[in-house]
């Protein structure tokens, strides 16, 4: 086998992720949702779980109770296409398994969001969010961001290739994906309802829809959905599709030749960038792919949860304002009660926060009136000197304030940790009675299992949900400064 190229074979570079950001902010990128990318849990104390997998092993458990003698082994073992052809053998049928499945997505809705849809939700350029699985969350993911302080109303849509008589398909309008002014979401594979079964839950529902693609009825088709991933840039997230199913999805995604030329000048730089566990590891399809679909690019260097991560990162560094607006779900945005000087002031109270949690910090900021306080707004120009007026910061302030979050508990990495650990060294120089590190919890992150540094479990916290001081926590910040040196 000749050597692969390095657009596939080696990972990505810096340039890959420019681009992929610039198309992005230019709205012309569709994220492609799979089922790799739903973790679920009830709380944050239970380890996630794959979604497809938790609703197998449910599927399999309803079986076991129907009958007993059944030699299933391990539930939890079970995929849930095997769990299907179980339930098919067993003489239950698609109405009844979508059922049962419909009763397990209404538990898992109560519960939070998945970290990865609610982080790519966040990034407010995708105005089309087309999704391969049958469940709403990335609906709820989507409703919970804000742009201009107001919640974002998604327009969903599904397919169906076997729509009711005299019923054309579900499709996208005619305008154009750039002047969507609120976001759509598609189930491409169906939306599981209980007005509706056609879903794909088995492999061979799989392969019924990707076909049904590619009829020449255009009733059966959605035309403008195509349309769309013929002229944009497609990022499947998570899909895991197989080897030939991946080839036989991008060509009808295309509507034409996988190795031709598009006759449209402006087409020939589509990209596709294909993200998850499976593709990488499929030498065939890699292969196939570097000798007739050059521009795709794989993403070899960590699994999907890393990559939506790190996507939204280098887009909320190059997007800070669009971040923290769709990041802030506690109301409308509160601006500073008065500017903030480039260098902190000696004495001041340093407040320490993830930027995803910016509007929690500028709320504390404008409530603490009269006071001292400074946070950094300028984290898009570190460098040499930014570091440096950070490092001194932290030796000069009267108090240290971390701002604590489950987005802070996620973050294993981050400038933010940099600063914590900082001011933590900093009170091994101090008498054990003198109040430095002030933290301020802002949702139901718990002190006994957030992931700081041993220096700040030694003090007081306070919990104010969204950053919203209390009257209360105002006089305490009061008294603390009154107090001289800040002993209790």
């Amino acid at each position: 086998m000749p050597p692969l190229t390095t657009g596939i074979g080696e990972g990505w570079k810096e340039h890959d992720w420019d681009k992929l950001l610039i198309n992005v902010e230019a709205g012309t990128v569709i994220p492609i949702l799979g089922r790799d990318l739903l973790y679920v849990a009830p709380d944050e104390a239970t380890p996630p779980l794959p979604l497809y997998r938790f609703i197998a092993t449910r599927l399999v458990e309803e079986l076991v109770r129907q009958f007993p003698a059944l030699p299933a082994g391990d539930p939890s073992g079970y995929t849930l296409n095997d769990a299907v052809c179980l339930c098919l053998r067993y003489g239950r049928n698609q109405f009844d398994i979508c059922y049962s499945i419909l009763e397990v997505l209404k538990e898992v809705s109560a519960w939070p969001a998945p970290d990865t849809l609610r982080q790519l939700a966040e990034i407010t350029d995708f105005r089309l969010f087309v999704s391969t699985t049958f469940d709403p969350l990335i609906e709820a993911a989507v409703k919970t961001v804000k742009v201009k302080g107001e919640h974002r109303q998604p327009t969903v849509l599904s397919y169906d290739p076997k729509p009711p008589s005299g019923k054309a398909v579900e499709d996208l309008p005619v305008s154009s994906l750039k002047t969507m002014t609120q976001p759509f979401i598609y189930h491409l594979m169906g939306r599981l309802a209980l007005s509706s079964s056609n879903v794909v839950v088995s492999d061979e529902d799989l392969l019924e829809f990707v076909a049904a693609l590619y009829s020449e009825n255009k009733k059966r088709v959605p035309i403008n959905l195509l349309n769309e991933f013929s002229r944009n840039h497609l990022l499947l997230l998570g899909c895991s599709f197989s080897d030939w199913l991946a080839r036989f999805f991008l060509r009808a995604a295309k509507r034409r030749r996988l190795s031709a030329k598009p006759d449209d000048e402006r087409l020939r730089n589509i990209v596709e960038y294909v993200v998850d566990d499976y593709a990488p590891q499929e030498k065939n399809l890699v292969l196939f792919l570097e000798q007739f679909w050059t521009s795709t690019r794989i993403f070899r260097s960590g699994n999907v949860v890393q990559f939506v991560e790190e996507l939204r990162r280098r887009w909320g560094e190059r997007n800070p304002a669009k971040l923290a607006d769709a990041a802030d779900s506690g109301g409308p945005k509160v601006e500073p009660a008065e500017p903030l000087p480039s260098t902190m002031p000696d004495g001041a109270i340093f407040i320490s926060y993830a930027r995803e949690d910016i509007g929690a910090a500028e709320r504390l900021h404008a409530k603490l009136k009269g006071m001292t306080v400074w946070f950094d707004q300028a984290r898009l120009h570190a460098g040499d000197a930014w570091e440096h007026k950070i490092d001194d910061s932290i030796a000069r302030c009267r108090f240290f304030m971390p701002i604590i979050s489950r987005t802070t508990d996620r973050r294993l990495e981050g400038f933010f940790r940099r600063e914590w650990n900082q001011a933590a060294d900093r009170t091994r120089g101090m008498h054990d009675s003198t109040r430095f590190i002030l933290p301020v919890v802002i949702d139901d992150t718990k002190a006994g299992t957030a992931r700081v540094p041993k220096a700040f479990l030694r003090t007081h916290w306070w919990t104010l949900p969204e950053g919203k001081a209390t009257p209360t926590f105002v006089q305490e910040m009061r008294a603390l400064i009154e107090g001289g040196n800040g002993d209790s």
